[in-house]
């Protein structure tokens, strides 16, 4: 990767050091690379293993996948952090107490001495998650990292409640006991509404030629924005956003945020911004680069020559998603040594017309589901013949022991699931998700394509090819059973 020749500089923002297109300081001895499949060295880009996705039920830290925009920050005195929250813009509209504190500073361990520790657990999922899926599928070229299914995690996230701080510093702000609902202001995304705006101490290119929210700060950090009404609770749900600084129950690593992270469960991960130094309240959307450049889905008649970013609102909650980990590649041979499914038999007895008749061997299946905005999946299905038939998968809990469908997880964590299909190769598997709104996941690849290759969910498809010693007419003896 070409990197450009600028001398490095340090900026210190409240207790971060910002390393200026420097990735002389990258935390190499925490990445545990066997465990991930790296898709860009600088910046730092990794997915987990397929394979090793539906094995934990928590996925471990050294398997988590890493997604950097730029150099990862060093925070060498925690002591010296910072978390700024702005209010000039809200006390410009709303008004403010005479001495109130537009700018509210908060050390690390005040928030953590001040504000309910809380966890939460919580699946975090790229927005890119499957993107080389879509390409390959779709026969158009995406921009973008090169991802397969493996940009997905779940974690069990400690922190501070992210409403409970706004809430304070507002207080602190106004000097009134405003009900939330009443702050949250509109109930749909307009240039009315409040949003509340994250920035990392992370030195990003796109966002460095971005204009900046800071007078101090001549390159700002990676932004997102979540509506306030969704943080604070008004008109529908209640996002429990948090303020991390724990992970697994240890504290976040470098890759990961350290020393504090927002983490907004439901949303695609580029939401949930890390190195968190500055939180502010603003009207509209933030103007980072990754909001109103990129993280959008586009029509798919938009391409490089016609693109106006305008036209589709930022990427916010994940949409219904289900992929196969193991086998883990799109495309799997048999080994010839599958059990055999008699009479295309499905596990529950049912008659399987595709296969019946012909020498079908039974192909074990893992992997995961999740949907966004707090809606659990409900169904995982299955077909062993590209979709004529179904057969209903059947759900891990955190025990990663079989429990019934109708088992509720958490609202914001993926559900693995494994399933036995009768398959006949060469053939086509296929799994499809669906949550408790109805949400399924579509079959069409052609619209789903988008120039950035984001938000992709259409089913997941895995060709099976007959053993090597054989061909798609000739098959080995079927084994007794």
């Amino acid at each position: 990767m070409t990197v450009r020749a600028i001398p490095p500089r340090r900026e210190e923002v409240s207790g971060l050091v910002r390393f200026v297109n420097d990735y002389r300081h990258e935390p190499v001895d925490e990445r545990h690379l066997k465990h991930l499949l790296v898709q860009a060295p600088a910046p730092f880009n990794a997915e987990t293993r397929a394979e090793q996705l539906p094995q934990q039920h928590i996925t471990p830290v050294a398997l988590f996948y890493v997604r950097n925009h730029g150099p990862v920050p060093l925070c060498p005195d925690v002591s010296q952090y910072r978390l700024v929250v702005d209010m000039r813009q809200w006390a410009g509209v709303q008004g403010a107490k005479a001495g109130g504190d537009l700018i509210r500073q908060f050390r690390l361990d005040e928030l953590l001495r001040r504000f309910r520790f809380v966890q939460l657990e919580a699946t975090l999922q790229c927005a890119g998650n499957r993107r080389t899926e879509l390409e390959e599928r779709a026969r158009r070229v995406v921009r973008g990292v090169g991802w397969q299914q493996g940009v997905i995690g779940n974690a069990v996230w400690g922190g501070v409640p992210l409403a409970e701080v706004l809430l304070a510093a507002l207080g602190e702000c106004t000097g009134s006991a405003t009900d939330p609902r009443a702050l949250a202001g509109a109930d749909d995304a307009s240039e009315s509404e409040w949003f509340v705006e994250f920035e990392g101490a992370d030195w990003v290119p796109e966002e460095a030629r971005q204009p900046s929210t800071h007078p101090a700060i001549s390159s700002p950090g990676y932004r997102a924005s979540v509506p306030l009404r969704q943080v604070l609770g008004g008109a529908g749900q209640t996002l429990p956003a948090l303020l991390a600084t724990e992970m697994n129950g240890q504290p976040l690593t470098r890759d990961h945020g350290y020393p504090l992270r927002c983490v907004v469960p439901g949303m695609y991960g580029a939401r949930s911004v890390k190195w968190l130094w500055r939180i502010a309240l603003r009207r509209g959307h933030s103007d980072g680069f990754f909001v109103q450049r990129d993280y959008k889905m586009l029509p798919s008649w938009m391409d490089g020559e016609q693109v106006d970013w305008n036209a589709v609102p930022p990427l916010m909650e994940t949409n219904v998603q289900c992929a196969i980990c193991v086998p883990a590649g799109r495309e799997v041979r048999l080994s010839g040594q599958e059990a055999p499914a008699l009479n295309g038999g499905e596990p529950h007895g049912a008659p399987n017309e595709s296969t019946a008749g012909r020498h079908a061997v039974w192909l074990p299946l893992r992997g995961y589901a999740c949907s966004g905005g707090g809606r659990r999946v409900v169904l995982v299905k299955v077909s062993g013949d590209g979709g004529r038939t179904w057969q209903a998968a059947r759900f891990l809990d955190a025990a990663n022991e079989e429990v019934s469908r109708k088992t509720r997880t958490g609202a914001f964590s993926w559900r693995l699931w494994v399933a036995q299909v009768p398959v006949a190769a060469p053939c086509q598997v296929v799994c499809r998700a669906v949550d408790e709104a109805a949400n399924a996941q579509p079959d069409d690849v052609v619209p789903a394509w988008n120039l950035r290759g984001v938000a992709h969910n259409t089913t997941y498809r895995m060709q099976v090819l007959p053993p090597p010693s054989t061909s798609a007419g000739t098959h080995p003896p079927l084994a007794k059973l």
